[in-house]
Parts: C-alpha cells; sequence; structure tokens
C-alpha cells in the first residue's frame, strides 16, 4: 500500500472490516441459495474477516517503519517523532499504542529530550499480555539509554537487567538480530561503570547495520577513548559523528566532547 492508503486504513480501521462483511455476506447466501458446501465460504468469510482487522495495524507500522527508516538512514528522528505523535492523536487500540509510544520514544532520545523519554517510557503498561517479547526488549532497551543519559546508574543497571531478561525469551531471527542490539547496550553498561576492558570487547564485537548505528557506536569508541587518556584516537569518531550525525543529539555530545578536550590541550 502507497503512504495515502496506509494513512487511510491506519485512521478509519473499520473501513476494512465493512467491505469484508459486504464481500462475505452476499457470498454466503449465494452458498445458501445453491447448495454448495458452506464449509469452505465460512471458512473463507472468516479468514477474510480477520485479515480485515489487521489492515488499520498494518499501515500504521508501514508509516512508522518509513520514518524509522529516516532516523536509521538520515540520521534524523524527526520523521519518527512526528509520525508517532500524529498517530497517537487518533489510534485507539492498546497494542498499537504501545509500539507508537515506545518509538516514539526512541525518537525523543535520538533528539535529545531524554527526561521526556524516560518519563513516559515509565508510564507505559509494557506487562500487558499483548505486548510481544520483542518490543518488551526494545522497551527495557531505550529505557537503560534514557536513565543512561539522565546520570541515573541505578536504574540504567535495573533496566539493563530487564532486558537480558527479555533477550533469553527471544528466538530464531529475531534473537540473532537483537544480539548485536545487546552488546552495544553492554559496552554503554560497562563505559558507565569503568569497566574499559569489557566496554572494549563488546565494541569490538558491535556490527552496526545502519549509518545511525555507527555514529551512535563512534561516539562510544570516543567515550572509551577520552576514558583512557587516548584523545588522538577520540578525535577522529567524533569528527565522524559531526560529520554525518545530521540532527542526531549525538551531534551536540560529540561537540561537547570536542570542546572538553581541546581545552586540556
Amino acid at each position: 500500500m502507497n503512504d495515502k492508503l496506509n494513512r487511510f486504513f491506519s485512521r478509519h480501521r473499520w473501513v476494512p472490516q465493512v467491505i469484508a462483511a459486504a464481500i462475505c455476506v452476499p457470498l454466503m447466501a449465494l452458498s445458501i441459495l445453491t447448495g454448495e458446501s458452506v464449509g469452505a465460504y465460512v471458512f473463507f468469510c472468516v479468514a477474510w474477516l480477520l485479515l480485515s482487522f489487521l489492515v488499520g495495524s498494518a499501515g500504521s507500522m508501514q508509516l512508522v517503519s518509513k520514518a524509522a527508516k529516516a532516523l536509521n538512514e538520515q540520521c534524523d528522528p524527526h520523521p519518527l517523532l512526528e509520525e508517532t505523535t500524529y498517530q497517537l492523536g487518533y489510534v485507539k487500540n492498546r497494542s498499537d499504542r504501545t509500539m507508537l509510544s515506545i518509538n516514539r520514544c526512541a525518537g525523543l532520545i535520538e533528539a535529545g529530550y531524554v527526561a521526556q523519554a524516560l518519563e513516559e517510557m515509565e508510564a507505559l503498561n509494557i506487562d500487558a499480555p499483548t505486548v510481544a517479547h520483542q518490543w518488551r526488549y526494545v522497551y527495557y532497551h531505550n529505557l537503560t539509554v534514557a536513565a543512561i543519559h539522565c546520570g541515573q546508574s541505578e536504574k540504567a543497571e535495573i533496566y539493563y537487567q530487564k532486558t537480558t531478561q527479555q533477550l533469553e525469551l527471544l528466538r530464531g531471527k529475531m534473537l540473532r538480530d537483537t544480539q548485536d542490539l545487546h552488546r552495544y547496550l553492554s559496552a554503554r553498561i560497562y563505559l558507565m561503570r569503568g569497566d574499559y576492558g569489557n566496554a572494549h570487547a563488546m565494541l569490538l564485537a558491535h556490527q552496526p547495520k545502519h549509518l545511525m548505528g555507527q555514529v551512535s557506536c563512534s561516539l562510544e569508541w570516543a567515550r572509551f577513548a577520552i576514558g583512557q587518556g587516548d584523545i588522538a584516537a577520540a578525535k577522529p569518531h567524533l569528527e565522524f559523528v559531526m560529520r554525518y550525525g545530521n540532527r542526531l543529539h549525538a551531534v551536540a555530545q560529540a561537540q561537547q566532547l570536542w570542546n572538553e578536550i581541546h581545552k586540556t590541550e
């Protein structure tokens, strides 16, 4: 579906169900009048009706995915912030609202509104049975990052343990895709603790798959180098962040670190 259709079905979720009913009712009537096997028609109609309930959510996800792509590939969190904030104004489905809120808070973190993201995430009911394990992982991952940014190390440690627990519940491709994300989070936790040996190992093992990941990882490499007193090694990483970070808050953080290390020279 294109963006207009995705938006339409995302906003008007009753429409696919009406269309499905308009198709299924005549089919059922036809099967009864002709005396043909009703079972096949019933199966088709039930499947069609169930599918119609998913169209609105699928439209919402497609729109969010497009905005997330701008964050990942162009280092611009604002499309994700705008899209999720707009959808939260009309989406009523609880599961979809949780997904939207988690994505909105990811945008808030990357845009630099970390305290606000932490507050909004802590207000979510992430333990609702409709929330999938992978979304719980993302939730606790982002909470850990926000707590680190806010200097709340005790909270960060608690949320980090929650991410590890959620990681253990994942399977297959979802687990493989999330393990590398967890290595990056582990590196940040180790840096927060001042454990540079383990931080180095996790940063080496981490393989970011998009530009935003590369920018974020470069910032952590710079922090690692500064923590080790190797200012010369930190500079190329900071330069990379400032050159390619676009509208990420990481750019301001890199600029601050750059100014601090030049004051000491």
